[in-house]
Formats: C-alpha cells, sequence, structure tokens
C-alpha cells in the first residue's frame, strides 16, 4: 500500500497520465456493447432441461417470435358486436398482408365444419343475420382450437396470434416490427370501446430493452445526483463530492469497457452491475476523502495528507473490496452462466472500483485542488458530537448486544421459510399494458405460458396408429386433471376440426397448404414421426406450477411405460426456466454461505483475531436475515434477483464492519480498553459509515421508480438491508466489541487479539 501511496503522490503527472489514457481508452471502446434480452438465455444451463427444450423448439417453432394481440370490449354483444367483427375482418386482412408477420391466426380465418350443414366462418360478416351470428358465437366456442383460445367463455375477449417474420438482418430486438404491426391495428380502425394490448416473448424483450437500455442509466444518473446531494450536505463540500464522482464514474467506465473488451453484452441481471459500482465506489471513496480532509483541517500539508489516508484507510479498503469480490465471485459456483459470470463481472468491477478510489481520490486531494477541499474546522470531520449520539450501545451493551442477537436469530428463522420461485411477469414493468395483458390472458383465456409434451411414435408407425392416438387421448386427460392447466391442443384438435376428421386429410392439407401446413406444423411433423401436446398455463410463479408440472410429469410416466408405440418427453419455457431459477437459487443460497465463511476467514486474518472475525458474523447477518424475513412477512418468493441482492449486501454490509474493527483494533493496540476502543471506532467512522448509508440508499432509490419488478426488488431490498447494516455495525456491533474483555496497557489487545 505505501507503494501504491509513493506512485500516487509523488508521480501525479505519470498516474495522472495513465488514468486520463485508461479512461479514453475505455470509451473507445464502448462502441462494442451488446444487449442480451431473452429471458430464456437469463436461466440458460448445460442441463438436459434446456437440450429438451432447444430440440422441441427446433421441430416445432419457438415462441420467440410470436405475438398476442388481446382484443377487449365493453360491447354487449362482446366481441361478436357488428363493429367489433369489422375491426377483426380489417385486422387479419392487414396482419395478412404485412411483410412483418408469416403467420397469422385469428376468429377472422377460422371456419367451422358442423355435422349438419355447410362450413360456417366463425367471424360472420358485417350483413350477417342475428341468428348467423349466434350460431357462429356458439360454433366458435365450441370450436376445438378457437373455443378458450381465440375467444373467451362469455364473448368478450378475443384473441389475435401473429408470427414475426424472420426478415434478415433483424436482431433479437424486434421493436420496430412491433410498431409497424401496432400501426397497421390503429389503421385498421378499432371502434369506440375496444382496447388493444399485445404481449407475448417479441414484446416482454422490448419492454426489457426499453427499461434497461434506455430508462435504466436515466435511473442510474438520478441515483448518482442524489447520492452527491446527500455528500455534498454530509460533507459539506462540492469539490469533494466531484472528486469521488469522478472515481466512481470513472469505475463505472472501465467496467463498461471490460464487458465491450470481453464481448459480454448487458442484460437484465447484469444491467444493475453498474449502480452499483457507482454507489460502493463512492462510499468507499468517502472513507478517503474524510481522512484526507481530516489531515488538511490539522495542517498537514497535501502531499501528507492524502499519503496519510491512503497508509491509514487504504487496507480497510482494500479488505472491504476482497470481501465484497468474494461475494460476488461465490456466485461462480452456481450452475447458471448468466450468474457466473454476473459474479465473476461484478467482483472485477468492485477491483476496478478500489483502484478507481485508491488512485483518483489520493491524486486529486495531493493536487491544488486541497486548497479547497479543506475543512473550515477540525469539527467538520472529527464529529464526537454524533459519536456521543452512540452511547446506547456503550451503556447498555448487554441488553443492546442480546437483543441485536435475538432479532438477528429471529430473522433467520422467519427469512427460512422463503420459497424458491421465477416468473415472466419479473422481467414486465408493472405499469405496462404488456403485463396488464398478461394477466388478462391469464384469467381469461387460460394463460399466455405454454407447457408443452413432445410424442414420438415408433419407425415404422404413423400418427394414424391406435395406440399413438390414444397415447395422446391419455395425455390430454392427464392434463385436464391438473386444475391450473389450460384445455390441452394437439394434432386431435386439429383433425377433429377439419371438414372430415380424418389424419389422412390433415397429412394432406399439410403437404398441399402453405397457411394451413405452417400452423399445423406447430402441433404435428409426421415426417419426424413427432407431435406435440400444447396446454398454456398462468404466470403464476414456479413455486406453483412446479408441483403441478411434477405431477403432470409421473402421470406421463406412467402413460409412456403403458404404451410402447410413443415415448413422452416434458418441456416448455415454464419447465426449463421454473426448475432451472429454483436449482439456482439453491445454489446461490449456497455459494453465499460459502462466501460469508470466506469473508469470516479472511476478517478473522486480517485482524488477527478469531473472536473478531466471529464477532463481524452478527452485523453481517443482520441485514440479510432482515431482507429475508421481509419478502416472508409480505409474502414475496426468493427469485434470482433477492438472492443476488443478498450477494451485494453482504458485501456493502462487510465494508462498514471492516472499517469500524480496523479502527476498533488500531485503539487496542494503542492502549485502550474495549469499551474505550469502542468509542474511539466510532468517532472515527461514525460519520463516514452514516454518509455511506445515506449515499447507498440514495444510489439505489431512483431503481424503484423503473417500474421493473425485479430491479425494483434489488432496490427495495438493498435499501432496506443498507439501512440494517447502518443498525448492526452502529449499534449491535459497538456493543459487542464492548463486551470484549482486556485491559488498558499499552500493546495489550482483547483476549481474541491474542492471538495475533
Amino acid at each position: 500500500m505505501q507503494r501504491l501511496a509513493g506512485l500516487v503522490v509523488d508521480q501525479p503527472r505519470l498516474m495522472a497520465a495513465i488514468l486520463i489514457a485508461l479512461c479514453f481508452g475505455s470509451g473507445a471502446a464502448l462502441t462494442q456493447l451488446g444487449f442480451d434480452a431473452s429471458f430464456r438465455n437469463l436461466f440458460r444451463s448445460d442441463n438436459q432441461r434446456i437440450e429438451r427444450l432447444e430440440d422441441a423448439y427446433r421441430d416445432f417453432g419457438s415462441d420467440d417470435l410470436d405475438l398476442l394481440i388481446l382484443v377487449e370490449t365493453t360491447s354487449p354483444d362482446g366481441i361478436y358486436g357488428m363493429d367489433e367483427r369489422a375491426f377483426l375482418a380489417r385486422a387479419d386482412a392487414a396482419l395478412g398482408a404485412s411483410e412483418d408477420v408469416a403467420l397469422a391466426v385469428s376468429l377472422a380465418g377460422a371456419i367451422a365444419f358442423p355435422g349438419d350443414g355447410p362450413p360456417v366462418s366463425l367471424l360472420p360478416h358485417e350483413g350477417a343475420s342475428p341468428e348467423q351470428v349466434a350460431r357462429a358465437r356458439e360454433l366458435a366456442l365450441a370450436h376445438p382450437i378457437a373455443g378458450g383460445r381465440l375467444i373467451s367463455e362469455d364473448g368478450a375477449v378475443g384473441l389475435i396470434g401473429v408470427n414475426l417474420a424472420n426478415q434478415p438482418g433483424l436482431t433479437d430486438d424486434r421493436t420496430t416490427q412491433i410498431d409497424a404491426i401496432r400501426e397497421l391495428l390503429d389503421e385498421a380502425a378499432p371502434p369506440e370501446g375496444v382496447r388493444l394490448s399485445m404481449t407475448g416473448v417479441p414484446v416482454v424483450r422490448s419492454a426489457l430493452i426499453d427499461v434497461t437500455t434506455r430508462r435504466s442509466p436515466v435511473f442510474t444518473l438520478i441515483g448518482a445526483s442524489l447520492a452527491a446531494i446527500i455528500g455534498w450536505i454530509a460533507l459539506r463540500s462540492l469539490l469533494a463530492v466531484v472528486v469521488l464522482s469522478c472515481a466512481s464514474w470513472a469505475a463505472t467506465l472501465w467496467f463498461a469497457a471490460l464487458l465491450a473488451i470481453t464481448g459480454e453484452p448487458f442484460n437484465a441481471i447484469n444491467s444493475v452491475i453498474p449502480t452499483i459500482i457507482l454507489v460502493i465506489t463512492f462510499a468507499d471513496g468517502v472513507h478517503l476523502m474524510t481522512r484526507a480532509r481530516a489531515g488538511l483541517a490539522r495542517g498537514v500539508c497535501a502531499r501528507e495528507a492524502a499519503w496519510t489516508a491512503i497508509r491509514e484507510v487504504g487496507p480497510a479498503c482494500a479488505l472491504t473490496s476482497l470481501t465484497t469480490a468474494v461475494g460476488f465471485a461465490s456466485l461462480a459456483l452456481t450452475d447458471l452462466n448468466v450468474i457466473q459470470r454476473f459474479g465473476l463481472y461484478a467482483a472485477g468491477g468492485v477491483v476496478l472500483g478500489f483502484l478507481s478510489v485508491i488512485t483518483i481520490v489520493p491524486l486529486l486531494c495531493a493536487s491544488r485542488l486541497s486548497v479547497r477541499l479543506r475543512p473550515p474546522s477540525p469539527r467538520t470531520v472529527e464529529p464526537s458530537r454524533i459519536a456521543r449520539l452512540l452511547e446506547l450501545p456503550l451503556s447498555h451493551r448487554v441488553s443492546v448486544g442480546g437483543i441485536g442477537l435475538l432479532v438477528t436469530l429471529g430473522a433467520l428463522a422467519t427469512a427460512s421459510f422463503m420459497t424458491p420461485s421465477t416468473s415472466l411477469n419479473e422481467a414486465i414493468p408493472r405499469t405496462d399494458d404488456t403485463a396488464r395483458a398478461i394477466r388478462v390472458i391469464d384469467e381469461r383465456l387460460g394463460g399466455v405460458l405454454t407447457t408443452l409434451v413432445v410424442v414420438e411414435w415408433a419407425e415404422g408407425l404413423s400418427y394414424d396408429h391406435p395406440d399413438v392416438r390414444q397415447g395422446v387421448r391419455d395425455i390430454e386427460d392427464a392434463i385436464r386433471a391438473e386444475p391450473l392447466l389450460a384445455e390441452p391442443l394437439s394434432a386431435e384438435d386439429l383433425i377433429n376440426a377439419s371438414p372430415v376428421p380424418n389424419f389422412a386429410l390433415l397429412d394432406a392439407l399439410l403437404r398441399t397448404d402453405p397457411r394451413l401446413g405452417g400452423a399445423t406444423r406447430r402441433i404435428i411433423r409426421p415426417d419426424l414421426r413427432r407431435a406435440v401436446v400444447r396446454t398454456a398455463i398462468p404466470d403464476v410463479g414456479s413455486h406453483i406450477m412446479n408441483p403441478v408440472h411434477d405431477r403432470l410429469s409421473a402421470q406421463l410416466k406412467r402413460i409412456d411405460a403403458d404404451n410402447d408405440a410413443i415415448s413422452l418427453t416434458l418441456t416448455g419455457n415454464p419447465i426449463a426456466i421454473g426448475a432451472n431459477a429454483s436449482g439456482m437459487i439453491r445454489d446461490l443460497a449456497d455459494s453465499l454461505l460459502v462466501a460469508a465463511i470466506v469473508i469470516f476467514v479472511i476478517i478473522a486474518l486480517a485482524m488477527r483475531s478469531i473472536v473478531l472475525g466471529l464477532l463481524s458474523l452478527a452485523p453481517n447477518v443482520f441485514p440479510l436475515a432482515i431482507a429475508g424475513a421481509a419478502l416472508v412477512i409480505i409474502d414475496h418468493p426468493l427469485t434470482v434477483t433477492g438472492v443476488i441482492t443478498f450477494c451485494v449486501c453482504l458485501g456493502i454490509a462487510v465494508d462498514d464492519t471492516i472499517h469500524v474493527l480496523t479502527e476498533y483494533r488500531r485503539a487496542r493496540r494503542a492502549g485502550l480498553e474495549p469499551r474505550g476502543a469502542t468509542r474511539e471506532a466510532l468517532r472515527l467512522t461514525t460519520r463516514p459509515i452514516a454518509i455511506t448509508t445515506g449515499v447507498l440508499c440514495a444510489g439505489f432509490a431512483p431503481v424503484l421508480l423503473s417500474g421493473l419488478p425485479l430491479l425494483v426488488l434489488f432496490a427495495a431490498l438493498s435499501c432496506l438491508a443498507v439501512s440494517a447494516a447502518l443498525v448492526g455495525d452502529l449499534l449491535v456491533l459497538p456493543a459487542l466489541l464492548a463486551l470484549l474483555p482486556g485491559g488498558s496497557s499499552p500493546g495489550v489487545s482483547n483476549a481474541g487479539d491474542a492471538a495475533a
């Protein structure tokens, strides 16, 4: 650390040139940054579930290009009102002629073949008689494909399915195509009382990109601005805030360049890392700035003040960065690729933040700016008045320490009831019309997500074999036995909806009719000897749907064992993502435990005291236990974001704990007894810890306005845990430290330090 201090203080021009070149080079690299908005990629891992899902999507088409257009009306006749029918016809024609649409499916193009008469269009023309309209509605509700899928039971809600054209040159972001379809629908002139909403994977992805690439930077800037204001008020120096901001933004710039250089795209998970780096770097810089200004206030020259700040606070900052990086790096123990990379890149970002703080802050403090950085009096940076306010944990150390431990244990017990889960709505802003459309489809049309049962029949057989068709019917019965699963859609429904319920005719139509073939190939592939039974499910969370899928899987195994003609595979996004997310969350919890153990070892070694290492557990576990208990109390499942937030908060909580322990140990070595050493540690650290807490909360709080549930949860838990960490570090930890035995002779440390 002394060599680094010498380089920064004695070679300022060289260091400044290196930092400027690094920032310019990082800025040039930003043009290579990408973004991955695939929700499925967030939960991708190298296991059989993902392989089965990709296999099914390859044969039957994925949902990556499927739009769902929800049509709601207040008309007494529902979507069978005259104006509503006319609009659906216009919309179907416009979508069918669009270059952006590969296939559009709605009531406008559906036909029923009743056994007692000629074919009937499920959407009668404008001049149809009331009897014809009533007949068409009756047939639509009973139709094997349309009923409950393209029209709700009460007829007030309709659905248009659109498969986007996979035009060459387009990226995963299909916002341009989505906007074009919205314009087509507007031009089709929806009548008064009709509300159109759009959802589906492309729309969710577009909303996710909008939040994370367009709106999130705004919230980051707002958070950084609020943090700067808090720092300005607390430090009483605008220039000090500017210096700290330079270090924070430099670290964030370097991190973005690291992503660009290594080819790592931004996604919904790692998009929070820049905010983390900004606030953590600013918070660490507060400790250095406070100590440097303390030296300036005593009349020490600028170079000496900067050198002393690095020497006295630098090791603690290095230790806090190490423990925070360990907390993030522990995420590499999970099986999920995106979380592994998140942990490693976040750890790298923390290291970059430390390098930025330990170089830029002292460099600027040692420059000519020191004249304006000098506080008006030592009182500004040595707030003994604030320290006196914290006599509570010292004068009532037994009760405060005991209550702190009891609350921690109680919160841990409550947090043990957390249930892991994930849902599509995590990635959609609550206020977005897409989220509302998902809720309506879940309630009125079975659900927006899809579970698949892939059926493969033996070589030499066809789908028309009695055992194959009976197997499909058995699958349908198993699906119908689960209340949360919607009415299944299979080749049997296609056959029943045909002019003549005969597989040979359906097979012929598949070969000759491109429109029909494009739709039915999502259900059956005679050329591959495979078919799929689809069922919609509501987006209620994997913790609710996983048991349903487990029961269905058990039923399918029995069907498979009893029928030698077929083999069955249960898959789909909810299956792969739900199971992977649950397993990942368990892995994350394990990695968090590993991180806590490693951090304890690091602190014990750094402090040369097993006792201090053990005491550090209480204030570090306290905020995590409070955050976990809060999730249980509000009945919110434990999501990926929640566990990642715990890792973030563990690192943040450890930071302040280390600063308190470092000053405590220095005071003990100076000869103070435990209570006096604790008071001295509080005198030196209370103000920086209070400032960093305010800065962290101010930095995270604007993210609450993003509307994106996973980011809102991250921000809310972070603010709660950071506030709880303040209580743990300034109340619980001092009370426990003051309880330690030890004399007051110079050079004698506490009993725990005897091992030093």
